[in-house]
This record gives structure tokens, C-alpha cells and sequence, in this order.
């Protein structure tokens, strides 16, 4: 079947390959096509081919519909793929208008639009901005920041094998840009973890696991606890103590380290800036949970339901800081001393902070688990 797979001849395997056989040869040739490696004028329609390949056999469902295809059909003859639906060819403009003219208003307006793209996707508004880099993509195949900006909204939603084509292409039609190949890497090498050390998996559920356990460790000590108020004039959290605090940010810092080490959460940096390099939403997220976690993430939920902008590592931290917080609660409500109210209100606050600290200190770490 290989040799007569147009898929399968274009990244060098066989029809009997396994996945990481295909997307070793894939990473390969990808590098090999890159445009700062080699001159041959062939590269980029190569890359084309080999992007297309490379999103029909690694995926398996695709896979095996297209190796259906190529059974039925007769020995030798060439896949193709179905012939697009005719589309109707634009009305003539007036007499008047000169080509030259036309040509300068397609430009135009593709200028706008992807001044209109990048505008959407600093605003975190991801729903629209893949639309529109979308449509750009399709007036003008050759843009590089549609590419990057629908790399980051699937990379955000942890489908990495999408993000990988999108990067890919964003470095093939802008050679150089170090945000596109930083991104890029990062992704191939995450790829590469998980395909290639299954059983990290169960051990990264671990790591988790006793996390939360350390956690609950930590919150005991408040319900245990006999301290004394660590500022009793201060009316928002006059009950807390020293304790109290201290195990809130410990742990949210156990917690960030944990979850970095076991690689659910994606790069520190790369979740708080996007490929174009501003600031993404998850920042400014941040910065409001230093003032009130609650209100950061209804926040966070509400932009998630109308933009359409929900990063997984997002959601996971403000799922974790929201356990903790409960927890807490509780203990708070055990120890007979601290008001379970206050823990619950600003509790968030404190193991925000930590668990950010602990991603960041984790993430310096680079883990061969991540």
C-alpha cells in the first residue's frame, strides 16, 4: 500500500508505520523543509504536502478512512483529493474600475483584517479571532500571524497536535521569528514526552495526588491550631492568623509545583504572553486575583462562556486555588477561632499567589516529565 500512499511516500513510511514512526518522520522533515535550513525553491510546496500527510495519517481516525480509500480503489491509480464544490465567479465589476484598483482594495482590506485579528486576540476575545484568522487564511494562505494566533487558541485547549501544525506553518511563512519557534519547540517537546513515556502519565496522576495530600496536611495545622490573630484590627481578616496564612500560600505553591512537575499546566510564560508578544487575559487574571479571587474567576468564567477564551492551565490553577480555598474554609470552621466567612473571601487571594509562585518555581525546573 506505501507505494501507492501519496501520504504515506511523502513522509518516507510505511503503510504499516505506528504513530510515533509517523510523527518522528514528520519532525524530521519538517526541520529538513524549513526555510533557514535549505534553498530549494520546492521547500514550501514540500512543507504544504507534508503538512497535509502529516494531518491525515496522525490522526487515526483519518487514517484509516483514507487507507479505505486506497483499497478501493484500482492498483496504481493516484489519491485525490474530492474536487472542491464549484464556486460561483464574482460579478464583473463596472467597466471603469481598473484591476490595479481592485488588487488595492483586496489589500486593503486584508490589512484591516488582520490589524482587526490581532486587535481580538490582545482583547482576548479567541472565538472571534479564530474566525477571522481563518478567513484571512483563506484569502491569503501566506500570512504568518493567523497561523500563530489559531497555534496558541489550540494550544490553549491542550489539543498540541493542532498547535504544532499552526506554529509550523507560522515559522514556514515568517522564517526567524523567535516567539513562532520558542512556541514551536515547546510543543514538539511536550509531543514528544507524551508519546514517548506512557508511563509518565500515571506517575504525573501521582505527583498530583501528593500534592493534595501535602495539602491537606497543611490545612490541618488551622484546625489544629491555637494561635492568636495576627492582625486583629484589620476588620476584612482580623480572625486570621499566622498559621492560616502561611498554609494558604504553602499550599497553593505545593499545588503550582505539583501540577508544572506532572505537566498539566503549560509554560509559565507562554500562558501569560501570546505569539504575537503582548500580554495575554490570563495576566491581568492574575493581577485581579491579588485583589479577589472570587470576582477574578467569575470573571475568567464569564469571558470563557461569551469569548470563547478558556485556557486549560488557566482552568485548572483557578480550579486548584478554589479547592484550596474550600479546605480552608473548613479547617477555619474547625479551629473554633478563625471566621470560616473571612477564609472564604480572601482566602483565595493568598494561594493564588503561591500557586503562581510555585508554577514559576517549578517551570525553572523544565522536568523531563514536561
Amino acid at each position: 500500500m506505501a507505494t501507492r500512499s501519496t501520504h504515506y511516500r511523502t513522509l518516507g513510511v510505511e503503510s504499516t508505520a505506528t504513530g510515533p514512526e509517523i510523527r518522528t518522520a514528520y519532525r524530521r522533515l519538517v526541520l529538513k523543509h524549513h526555510p533557514d535550513r535549505t534553498h530549494d525553491p520546492r521547500s514550501t510546496a514540500l512543507f504544504v504536502q507534508i503538512q497535509e500527510a502529516y494531518e491525515v495519517l496522525g490522526n487515526p481516525q483519518k487514517r484509516r478512512d483514507y487507507d479505505r480509500s486506497l483499497e478501493s480503489r484500482p492498483s496504481g491509480a493516484p489519491y485525490s483529493k474530492p474536487a472542491a464544490p464549484p464556486t460561483e465567479s464574482p460579478a464583473p465589476g463596472r467597466e471603469e474600475t481598473s484591476r490595479a484598483h481592485r488588487i488595492g482594495e483586496a489589500e486593503r482590506r486584508l490589512r484591516e483584517d488582520v490589524e482587526h485579528l490581532a486587535y481580538l486576540f490582545g482583547r482576548g476575545k479567541l472565538g472571534e479571532a479564530g474566525d477571522v484568522a481563518r478567513e484571512v487564511l483563506r484569502r491569503d494562505p501566506r500570512q504568518a500571524m493567523p497561523y500563530a494566533v489559531l497555534g496558541d487558541i489550540a494550544r490553549g485547549r491542550g489539543d498540541l497536535n493542532e498547535a504544532s501544525k499552526m506554529y509550523a506553518f507560522a515559522i514556514q511563512m515568517a522564517p526567524g521569528n523567535p516567539a513562532y519557534e520558542r512556541r514551536y519547540d515547546e510543543v514538539l517537546r511536550k509531543q514528544t514526552s507524551l508519546q514517548n513515556k506512557p508511563a509518565d502519565r500515571p506517575r504525573g496522576a501521582m505527583i498530583v495526588v501528593m500534592s493534595w495530600a501535602l495539602v491537606l496536611c497543611c490545612l490541618s495545622y488551622v484546625a489544629l491550631g491555637r494561635e492568636r490573630p495576627m492582625a486583629p484590627r484589620l476588620e476584612l481578616i482580623g480572625t486570621w492568623t499566622l498559621g492560616l496564612f502561611m498554609m494558604l500560600f504553602v499550599s497553593g505553591a505545593i499545588l503550582g509545583a505539583g501540577a508544572s512537575l506532572a505537566g498539566y499546566l503549560d509554560r509559565f510564560q507562554s500562558t501569560t504572553t501570546n505569539a504575537l508578544g503582548g500580554v495575554s487575559p490570563a495576566f491581568y487574571l492574575g493581577i485581579m486575583a491579588m485583589v479577589n479571587y472570587w470576582a477574578a474567576a467569575g470573571l475568567y468564567i464569564l469571558t470563557s462562556l461569551v469569548n470563547g477564551s478558556s485556557s486549560l492551565s488557566v482552568s485548572r490553577v483557578v480550579a486548584s486555588v478554589g479547592g484550596i480555598t474550600f479546605f480552608a474554609t473548613v479547617a477555619s470552621g474547625l479551629s473554633g477561632h478563625i471566621e470560616p466567612t473571612q477564609t472564604l473571601l480572601w482566602g483565595g487571594n493568598v494561594a493564588y499567589i503561591g500557586t503562581i509562585v510555585g508554577w514559576m518555581i517549578a517551570d525553572s525546573l523544565a522536568d523531563p516529565l514536561r
